[in-house]
């Protein structure tokens, strides 16, 4: 079989430049994808596609994507030390509104966060539409292969599109954001990585919904008064399983004929350490994401709510998002803004304030000493400018030394 299967693929195995090492010992990962992913050690095929349906794992990717996509983006333009707005730009209304024909931004930036977090990887060609205008394209992370130019210097990748037709862009034609990698080409799989974890969470899954379809009820076994003959046995264990198996079959009555025993194979969810085998790989799962559990509704240790919880949330912002922000940022400063003079930059004010109480005394501190304006402030929460609000407070008592030195020395004068 295991020859037949060499040949039936062995153009698909020969080795390339681009992948030099396919062989059925360390197979292509197109095959395993075939097959349903890699094994775990729970004996679970686990792929991208399979780690999704993990529900801790959705929710988490679905609370980081959907952060991600709600984040407004600004772009700017440097001017002296400063910078400021320049919503002219030709980038602008792709990153925050629409980035091609068939996606909006938001759509956009969750696929970003999607592809990134599962795959490994983000791909999108900024490409022509047929309208001539400029566009993000994103492309599916399996279907992108990444290599070297001759020289070393330079990163080629190479695109399977909707069509199947095969496409090299240059390394200034692909937004690519990666995530954790090794080889400073592409991001690694967080699925393949940890392949083990996502497997017992899909293992003690599937044993809950088999347990529940067939109504919590244990196995048993059946003991005669004689031997019977393997045909008598099938068709006795059919019958068992067809009546009364399953939770529509519950409470349906077993009669036991010709000394016939049954005898329940005891083994309680409790003893199997169910509930905590569970609550242990959701732990794992929200870990590796950088998610605090009580952000997708995990409160078992965690209060629902108080201070801890802001600073645990300020901490998702700061140890999470932010990170995953700022390689965005920096991914688009490289192959958009290649001029130089605009940068996009996300607005985080949102996830990084405290508390209500925290932000006042804050804003009153920033604004008793000048460093913010009463507009400046209530523009962050979202409230109407005042009609002299743009004037700079400052103490009464409160100079600079060399105000406070000038008299004394004219006097000294």
């Amino acid at each position: 079989m295991l020859e037949r299967l060499r040949a039936l693929l062995g153009a698909a195995f020969r080795a390339s430049p681009e992948n030099p090492s396919t062989n059925l010992s360390n197979p292509a990962q197109w095959l395993l994808d075939w097959a349903g992913g890699g094994s775990s050690a729970s004996g679970v095929a686990v792929n991208e596609e399979k780690a999704l349906g993990v529900p801790i794992a959705y929710a988490c990717a679905s609370l980081i994507s959907r952060v991600l996509a709600s984040l407004p983006v600004h772009v700017y333009r440097r001017s002296g030390k400063f910078a400021e707005l320049a919503p002219e730009h030709w980038a602008q209304p792709l990153l925050a509104e629409a980035p091609n024909m068939l996606h909006t931004a938001f759509v956009w930036r969750e696929l970003v966060a999607l592809h990134a977090l599962f795959w490994g990887n983000h791909y999108s060609a900024i490409t022509l539409d047929p309208r001539g205008e400029v566009t993000f394209l994103p492309l599916l992370p399996q279907n992108v292969r990444v290599r070297l130019t001759s020289t070393g210097d330079r990163k080629v990748y190479v695109a399977r599109l909707a069509d199947g037709v095969e496409k090299e862009f240059r390394e200034d034609q692909i937004i690519h954001v990666p995530a954790l990698g090794s080889d400073g080409l592409t991001g690694i799989s967080p699925v393949r990585k940890l392949r083990n974890m996502y497997g017992s969470s899909i293992a003690t899954e599937t044993f809950g919904a088999k347990f529940f379809a067939n109504d919590a009820r244990p196995s048993v076994i059946m003991e005669m008064p004689g031997k019977m003959k393997p045909e008598a046995q099938k068709n006795l264990i059919t019958s068992l399983y067809e009546k009364f198996s399953g939770a529509e079959n519950r409470w349906k009555v077993l009669v036991l004929e010709e000394g016939a025993k049954m005898h329940m194979v005891q083994m309680p969810l409790e003893d199997a350490q169910f509930l905590q085998t569970r609550q242990m790989e959701d732990s794992q799962i929200c870990a590796a994401f950088g998610v605090p559990p009580h952000m997708i509704g995990l409160t078992e240790k965690t209060s629902s709510w108080g201070t801890g919880v802001e600073q645990m949330s300020i901490g998702f912002s700061k140890y999470t998002m932010v990170p995953w922000v700022r390689k965005i940022e920096m991914e688009l400063r490289r192959k958009v803004f290649t001029d130089g003079e605009h940068f996009a930059k996300f607005d985080l004010n949102g996830l990084e304030r405290g508390d209500y109480k925290s932000r006042m005394e804050g804003y009153q501190i920033a604004v008793m000493n000048g460093i913010k304006t009463r507009n400046e402030v209530r523009e962050l929460e979202d409230d109407p400018p005042l009609a002299d609000g743009d004037v700079a407070l400052v103490p009464a008592n409160m100079t600079t030394i060399e105000k406070l030195t000038a008299p004394a020395a004219k006097s000294a004068a």
